[in-house]
């Protein structure tokens, strides 16, 4: 997470639980902090990255998806935000392309839902 994020979130009242004293913030590389995490460690995962484009490719790798599994107890799930940027005028289908990456790191897709995103678990 971004300083700048995490400052953004101080101003929306929904974000108010992440001050919570069960929760732990990290900033940092989102890849980076997960490669230093246990297996297993998760029940739940929620990834929300900002809107697919060169800068955020990491965001939308396989090699973090394949982090996110390891992190996730067997039967555990994601829940991943996918933007709808590029689907109007370009013709993109981004759920297209995240849904085949999960797959392929060992994910079943259970659910996508256009304009919200891709629901998953670890088998």
């Amino acid at each position: 997470m971004d300083i700048n994020v995490l400052t953004l979130a101080a101003f929306n009242p929904y974000s108010r639980v992440l001050w919570s004293p069960q929760i732990d913030v990290v900033i940092g590389d989102c890849l980076a902090v997960a490669e230093t995490l246990r297996d297993g460690a998760f029940d739940y995962v929620i990834h929300d990255p900002p809107r697919l484009s060169h800068a955020t490719q990491r965001l939308y790798s396989e090699a973090l998806y394949r982090e996110f599994y390891r992190l996730l107890k067997r039967g555990g799930g994601l829940f991943h935000y996918v933007s709808q940027s590029g689907t109007k005028y370009r013709g993109l289908n981004p759920y297209r392309g995240v849904a085949e990456r999960l797959r392929r790191v060992g994910f079943a897709v259970e659910k996508a839902k256009e304009g919200y995103g891709i629901y998953a678990k670890k088998r």
